[in-house]
């Protein structure tokens, strides 16, 4: 039985799942299996993952059903003890498994680990560091600040404590990796590795650029979350979180120009927690007031 089962999900991902594949049979830790999940895909993906000629690369067929749906498929027919997620585009580093392992074996009360990375673009070159915060608090962490406590694809979970908290939730498209973590930081504390052990890949076209849909999913993982039980010590800072993410809708829709839709959560954000408003200081609101006031106004 391996010890580690890694869950990648592809959909049409036939320019990226062989490098994806490379990285990971560089490893230096071996007794893995690979579940690759093609999605429905429309392209040559699994005839790519299929192409490795590695005995531990296993390439299973479903109905496109998302990819939450696709890690839940691959959990489900795992053998490892671990799981480790790997998205079909981005790398790791050759040791990611092995340090993760081994600092599991040495915190045997940590349920999960999560790495350092870097972001890369589409040709693979690095544009930057990926945020890690650490904290005492490591849900109150991930309430405020979303996925900043390591990203999916540098996760590793024991699968009795995935068992626990339960798999992915197929409701949310964009959100579903924050709805587990926040549900795995309420039962198991987390080994957090600064090494930038993963090379996650940012595109155009990625689920994050939807920002409607990306509003969508945050306040609904948030009261699935504050819904539960185990959200009691966190409901007295429910406004402040809810406020934090409505700033954080509004700047992403700035970004991409839609300026009516900033200043909506704006509004939102303020009415939630007033704290928030010192969050709008930031905001370039020059750029605001040209916008919103029509083409050919002043900036």
């Amino acid at each position: 039985m391996p010890a580690v089962s890694v869950v990648i999900p592809a959909y049409n991902a036939e320019g990226t799942i062989a490098e994806t594949l490379a990285s990971l049979l560089a490893q230096t830790f071996t007794d893995f299996e690979a579940l690759v999940i093609d999605d429905g895909s429309a392209d040559r993906t699994a005839e790519v993952a299929g192409g490795t000629g590695d005995p531990r690369v296993r390439v299973l067929g479903i109905p496109n059903g998302g990819v939450a749906h696709a890690r839940n498929q691959a959990i489900s027919q795992a053998h490892g003890d671990l799981i480790a997620f790997l998205d079909a585009d981005d790398l790791w580093e050759p040791r990611k498994l092995e340090l993760q392992v081994a600092a599991l074996e040495r915190q045997p009360e940590a349920g999960w680990c999560v790495t350092g990375g870097v972001r890369i673009d589409e040709s693979s070159n690095e544009i930057g560091p990926l945020p890690l915060l650490t904290s005492s608090d490591v849900c109150r962490t991930l309430l405020l600040r979303s996925m900043t406590v390591g990203h999916l694809s540098s996760g590793m979970v024991r699968k009795t404590i995935l068992d626990q908290a339960g798999g992915f939730d197929a409701r949310f498209s964009q959100c579903a990796d924050w709805d587990l973590w926040l549900r795995l930081s309420v039962t198991a504390p987390v080994a957090v590795l600064s090494d930038r052990l993963l090379r996650y890949r940012t595109t155009a076209g990625n689920m994050s650029s939807n920002i409607s849909l990306l509003e969508r999913d945050t306040f609904a993982v948030l009261d699935s979350f504050f819904g539960t039980a185990a959200a009691a010590p966190y409901r007295p800072a429910r406004k402040q979180v809810y406020g934090a993410h409505w700033m954080v809708c509004a700047g992403s829709y700035l970004h991409r120009g839609q300026t009516r839709e900033a200043l909506r959560c704006v509004l939102r954000g303020v009415i939630a927690y007033p704290g928030s408003l010192a969050r709008v200081l930031g905001i370039p609101w020059r750029r605001v007031r040209g916008a919103a006031a029509g083409p050919g106004a002043a900036a």
